[in-house]
């Protein structure tokens, strides 16, 4: 399997097809968000580098994955940040090791700007993260569900960046 990684501003044309997997992922915590809502945050929010990249798996030239890297990911928590948020892998490829260079690239990006932690939440991926190094900080109620906030310091991480993530 030869995957690349690359940045959604580089491949505007997947924006739909993203928000639209996104949207099957977690639309259930937002009902009455539509998919079109979806796809105009997606295309508002994403940025070439820093707060705001997307970072995107592609094989054969599709993309089967994707990750962020954001200020803020769950409301009321404004005082974390910044967060790795979106982590999904197209239900073809997960178990294949895919997600573990999507996170890494956010990793390193939020290491790149100096960032020293790194937040995401998530309703049951705990033991998935926690296997990249990831902490549990807290568990809380959020869109409905039990949530645990997890938390990465980003210091042990080494000089440079996409050094792990295969970049």
């Amino acid at each position: 399997m030869n995957l690349q990684i690359c940045r959604l501003t580089d491949h505007p044309e997947w924006i739909s097809g993203l928000a639209s997997q996104f949207h099957a992922q977690w639309g259930s915590y937002y009902p009455h968000d539509p998919l079109e809502l979806w796809e105009q945050r997606l295309h508002d929010s994403i940025r070439p580098q820093g707060l705001g990249a997307c970072f995107v798996g592609v094989l054969e030239e599709l993309p089967i994955a994707a990750a962020k890297l954001v200020k803020y990911d769950m409301q009321g928590r404004e005082d974390l940040r910044p967060w790795l948020s979106g982590v999904w892998v197209h239900p073809n490829f997960r178990g294949k090791g895919i997600g573990p260079h999507l996170v890494a690239a956010v990793e390193d990006e939020a290491h790149r700007l100096a960032y020293r932690r790194l937040f995401l939440w998530t309703p049951d991926r705990n033991h998935f993260y926690g296997r990249l190094g990831w902490q549990e900080q807290q568990r809380t109620r959020y869109l409905g569900v039990e949530a645990i906030i997890m938390r990465k310091d980003l210091d042990s991480l080494g000089e440079g960046t996409g050094a792990r993530a295969g970049f």
